[in-house]
């Protein structure tokens, strides 16, 4: 996902990417910082913890292309983050 530059949207709704171990979440977050074409990215439905979503917030930070982040639970306190960050 790092060095991809075809695609523009990821989806993985109801994947439950928070009950994925932390080296496995930490890898997807890094990837998701480091990418430059990904523009969309929905995580809805996946349970991510306030652990998974403090260390997604700092990747989100570094990417410089997404503008669209769909997570319902998440949403409602991750834009905080990224300012506190």
């Amino acid at each position: 996902m790092v060095k991809n530059r075809l695609f523009s949207s990821l989806r993985l709704e109801w994947n439950q990417l928070g009950s994925m171990d932390s080296p496995a979440f930490t890898s997807f977050c890094d990837a998701i910082g480091k990418n430059k074409s990904l523009i969309e990215l929905d995580l809805r439905n996946n349970d991510i913890s306030h652990v998974g979503g403090t260390e997604l917030a700092a990747a989100l930070k570094r990417n410089a292309t997404l503008r669209i982040l769909g997570n319902e639970w998440f949403e409602k306190w991750i834009f905080h983050d990224l300012v506190v960050l």
